[in-house]
């Protein structure tokens, strides 16, 4: 008696296992799908001084997908280091913006793979040269010192990146100023002596190549005590 209850109980149990068997034969393989990798910044590099030659530059960055999924990507693009949204959607892996000599930009883009899963690029940024003349900048000036007054100043060429002033702070003292791509204008730090004090003379601005004038705003101090003599800007315009 006791060996056919052991029959009736092992069958059931025989059963359930086989069932459970056929559940696990018939569940589908999951599919695997993969997103875009992280987009790499092509051109311009990241930091990148880029020169134009007209009035728009063309962004490129790389991105991959193993299921083969065409490139689609919204791009930020601005001033701003968080740029505002640029184009949305954008098919491939480059696209042309609007760019102004001097200017720094910022970019970034996000990835979309056929089933809208979304990469993240981090945030780029690169700065346009500006294209100028050193000869933009040379010859009689006018001068405008506020609080003081408006004079005359003869620029002369250094060399092609730099100019001489003859008359800085209208005192008759001769001071450079080097220019660069980003459109900078840097003092050549320089002191000068008048009547047993020495003066250090320091200071920067910006310049605009097609305006041919710039400004600096220059610092003059004690050389002994370190103190600020005078701190001003100098607003040079063609004449």
């Amino acid at each position: 008696m006791k060996k056919k209850n052991l029959i009736f109980v092992i069958l059931p149990l025989s059963l359930v296992v086989l069932a459970i068997q056929g559940c696990k034969d018939e569940m589908p393989v999951p599919q695997v799908f993969y997103a875009f990798s992280e987009p790499v910044a092509v051109a311009p590099l990241d930091a990148a001084l880029v020169k134009v030659t007209g009035t728009t530059a063309e962004l490129k960055w790389q991105s991959t997908d193993k299921d083969g999924d065409a490139p689609i990507a919204d791009v930020y693009f601005g001033t701003a280091e968080e740029p505002p949204l640029f184009k949305a959607k954008n098919a491939g892996l480059s696209i042309s913006v609007p760019v102004v000599e001097g200017q720094t930009y910022y970019w970034s883009v996000t990835m979309f793979d056929a089933n809208k899963v979304m990469t993240y690029g981090p945030v780029w940024h690169f700065s346009v040269a500006v294209n100028y003349d050193i000869n933009n900048f040379v010859g009689v000036f006018d001068c405008d010192e506020p609080g003081y007054a408006h004079y005359d100043c003869n620029l002369t060429k250094v060399n092609a990146t730099t100019i001489n002033n003859d008359n800085f702070w209208d005192s008759g003292w001769a001071v450079k100023y080097v220019f660069d791509d980003y459109g900078d204008v840097n003092i050549i730090p320089v002191s000068y002596t008048d009547k047993g004090v020495t003066y250090d003379i320091t200071g920067s601005g910006k310049f605009n190549n097609k305006a041919k004038s710039f400004y600096v705003e220059y610092t003059v101090k004690n050389h002994a005590t370190g103190a600020t003599v005078d701190h001003n800007t100098h607003t040079f315009v063609k004449k």
